[in-house]
């Protein structure tokens, strides 16, 4: 059982083998203003944000491309395939402030 167990941790991809040599990049929130809207942005996941509106959470986008956002489902977190020029300008703004 042993020689199982030390096989598997030291042979195969595993969640310990990748913490170890993937170490996660922490972001810093940040702040951007549209239309006189104030917004703060949260990172998450890899391409992922929680945008918060006027001091309140407002809704977690996913960049699809340099010029194209997803809404994420609050319930569920999946993407809603839906065109919004908001949630677009918002990460216009933020692969702005990343660019930085």
């Amino acid at each position: 059982m042993i020689d199982q167990i030390t096989k598997i941790l030291t042979e195969e991809p595993n969640f310990l083998t990748f913490a170890k040599t993937t170490p996660m990049e922490m972001k810093e929130p940040f702040d951007i203003t549209l239309n006189q809207i104030d917004y703060a942005i949260f990172p998450e996941e890899e391409n992922i944000y929680t945008v918060y509106k006027d001091g309140l959470e407002y809704v977690k986008i996913m960049k699809d491309t340099e010029s194209s956002w997803i809404k994420l489902d609050p319930e569920t977190e999946l993407p809603r395939f839906e065109a919004d020029d908001e949630i677009n300008a918002i990460g216009k703004e933020i692969i702005a402030h990343e660019a930085q």
